[in-house]
């Protein structure tokens, strides 16, 4: 999450225009008991990505260099 670049935000916020990206475990799902989470299947290493209105290349491109820089 730390290494994905622009259009990409990472933000707890769910309700804007803009491609975010959230760890529940630690933003929104924080109050809750990690065995509760886990039965909702929210686990430590859970992330979401809400695509916003950028351009579909600008996001495919981003989150592609960030994935590829796990395998380094």
């Amino acid at each position: 999450m730390n290494s994905v670049r622009r259009p990409w935000t990472l933000a707890e916020n769910l309700g804007a225009c803009e491609s975010i990206i959230t760890c529940p475990s630690v933003m929104t799902h924080a109050n809750m008991l990690r065995e509760d989470r886990l039965k909702v299947g929210i686990s430590d290493g859970f992330v979401r990505i809400s695509c916003g209105i950028e351009e579909v290349k600008e996001l495919i491109n981003a989150l592609s260099e960030a994935l590829n820089e796990l395998t380094n």
